[in-house]
């Protein structure tokens, strides 16, 4: 299997459009008093979600645009942890991966032990 780079630029574009779209929409978030508490909650909860996926989608578009500009700058595919191939199973399911498969694992697992309870600061990676 290997990847089309045409076709992941296409797809990441309008995944970006997809997303910046989703964004606009939910830019009207409002902040109101409503007379009726049950009322005001929902809206504080509807609110909330709204904050939520917008922060999702803006790091979304940065991956998608770092994605786009290793395209750019021919260094699509490469891990930019160990400098390796990014397999092109996972490029094609991932278009804006920056690791391959094992750095990833890494990655995720720091992540995992940094939002442990246990963790401390000074222990280090």
């Amino acid at each position: 299997m290997s990847i089309d780079l045409h076709e992941i630029e296409l797809a990441l574009h309008k995944k970006r459009n997809e997303v910046a779209g989703r964004m606009r929409s939910l830019g009207d978030i409002t902040v109101e008093r409503l007379p009726d508490p049950i009322d005001e909650l929902e809206m504080l909860t509807e609110r909330e979600a709204a904050i939520t996926q917008m922060e999702l989608d803006s790091r979304l578009l940065r991956e998608i645009d770092a994605a786009l500009r290793r395209i750019e700058d021919g260094e699509f595919g490469r891990c930019t942890l160990c400098g390796e191939e990014i397999g092109p199973r996972r490029l094609n399911a991932v278009p804006r991966a920056t690791y391959c498969v094992a750095c990833q694992d890494e990655v995720d697992r720091s992540r995992t032990h940094e939002d442990s309870p246990l963790f401390s600061a000074n222990e280090g990676f």
